[in-house]
This record gives C-alpha cells, structure tokens and sequence, in this order.
C-alpha cells in the first residue's frame, strides 16, 4: 500500500539543525572570547579589577566566567528561539535582528549609568553591544547560508 505521506517542499521551513546549530554555538563561542578579551582589557586599564558600584547594593568584582555565562546566554536563547519560529514564520530573522541588537544597546544603558569608574562603565557597556552585533551577525550569517541549501 504506498504512502499518502508526501515530503514538504516548502524551502522557507528548517529544521535548526546542521548549519544552524553550527552558526548558532559558533556565534555564542566568539561573542564569549571577543567579551573576555574586553574584560582582559579592562581589568589592565582599572588597575587589575572591574568592580560594579550601585547606591545601596555592596560592590562586586566583575569575574570571568560571569562573562562568559551572560554573554553566551541570553544570546543562545533569544537567538535559538528567533531561529526556532523563523521554522514557521521567515521574517521572524529580521524582526529578532532588530529586537536582539536593540535589547543590547538598551542594557548597556545600565553599566554606563553605574557608579564605577570609567574602565568597568565602558568595558561592560561594550560587552552589551558586542552581544547585540553577534545576535545582527549570527542571524545574518545563518540566513546566508540558509539560502544556499
């Protein structure tokens, strides 16, 4: 008895699988190195620390593997979503290119109006907007590539 089942030929739906995934984790590993290097920096421009002052709250050191976590994270998250319902609906690339770039230049509002001094302000609002060109850059590379399987 054959099958009824008939394979899809829409292009517009992907699994986020092979290159996808590829682009995705790679984004997140050089958005990761890029922000070390900047926390590299700043800790050699404020004398060995970058330490975060708020009014009211005690003032922490800004450690490594902190950077890390929060400049993989929200990135594998909000990115791998983006890609997840762009499977069903293919402007979606677009609007998270907008929404993620803009989310990141938003928070990097918080750092600049910090108590710190100029090296941790400037050192953590970058690793913000380097979280928000990876998002505008990772999207991008993986429509390219999407287009040309």
């Amino acid at each position: 008895m054959p099958s009824s089942i008939t394979p899809s030929t829409d292009d517009r739906v992907r699994p986020i699988a092979g290159w996808s995934a590829l682009v995705l984790l790679g984004t997140a590993v050089v958005v990761a190195v890029v922000n070390v290097l900047v926390l590299v920096i700043g800790r050699a421009s404020a004398d060995g620390a970058l330490v975060v002052r708020q009014t009211g709250s005690e003032a922490h050191e800004i450690e490594l593997s902190s950077v890390v976590f929060m400049s993989t994270m929200p990135l594998l998250i909000g990115t791998g979503l983006a890609l997840l319902l762009a499977r069903w609906w293919s402007p979606m690339v677009l609007v998270a290119q907008v929404i993620g770039f803009g989310l990141a230049a938003l928070s990097a509002i918080g750092p600049l109006t910090s108590e710190s001094d100029d090296s941790t302000r400037f050192s953590l609002a970058l690793m913000h907007v380097l979280v928000g060109v990876g998002v505008l850059a990772g999207l991008q590379v993986n429509r390219r590539g999407a287009r040309r399987t």
